[in-house]
Order: C-alpha cells, then sequence, then structure tokens
C-alpha cells in the first residue's frame, strides 16, 4: 500500500515568527518610522536651503541683466527692462518681513455685523 504524507510548509512560518516576535525586530520596526522621518526632514532641508540660495543667485543675475538693459540705446528695450524691473517688486514668501505686510480690515465682515442688528 503507498502512504502518503502530507507536505509540512509550517517550517518557513514558524522561523516568520519567531523573528516578528522577537524584540528587536519589534524595536527596530517602531524605530524605523521616526529614523525615516528625520532623514526625510533633513533632505528637504538642504534642498531648501540649496534652492533658495540659486533662487536668489537668479534673481541677483536678472536684476543685473535690467539694469545694462536700462542703459541700452534702443527704446524698445528699455521699455522692456521697465516692464521686468516692475516684476521685481514682487517679493518671494520667504523673503516678506513683518514690516512688509500691511494688515487691511476686511470690509465685508463690517457689512454683515451692520445688516444683522
Amino acid at each position: 500500500m503507498i502512504e502518503f504524507r502530507q507536505k509540512d510548509f509550517n517550517k518557513l512560518g514558524d522561523a516568520a515568527k519567531k523573528v516578528a516576535e522577537s524584540p528587536i525586530t519589534r524595536g527596530a520596526v517602531v524605530a524605523s518610522g521616526p529614523i525615516l522621518g528625520v532623514a526625510n526632514l533633513s533632505l528637504n532641508m538642504s534642498r531648501k536651503k540649496k534652492d533658495t540660495e540659486l533662487r536668489k543667485d537668479q534673481l541677483k543675475a536678472m536684476e543685473d541683466l535690467t539694469k545694462a538693459l536700462k542703459e541700452s540705446n534702443d527704446l524698445e528695450i528699455r521699455e522692456a527692462a521697465k516692464h521686468a524691473k516692475t516684476s521685481f517688486r514682487r517679493k518671494h514668501p520667504e523673503d516678506i518681513k513683518d514690516d512688509d505686510v500691511i494688515i487691511i480690515p476686511n470690509p465685508v465682515s463690517s457689512i454683515k455685523k451692520r445688516f444683522k442688528k
């Protein structure tokens, strides 16, 4: 008579359970989230710093180019340089200081208050 035996697939499952239940593995899993978050934050901060420096260098180069174009003899070029100069008045959100901010009251809310009475 032929005897059949069932194949045991539990050896791998038992090994995985032992690894998952060990305190070292649990600690590594818990610590991996904050470690990745800190690494991501530091990478983003360095990228932001490099991008800010590049933006400021590009802005300075454009302002120098605008000054050079203003001194041109061609009237059309000078007019275009004036238009480019007005675009530099708008500041980047990182460059705005408290002195640059003007708080304007909301006129709509004052109208609503008058009609509620």
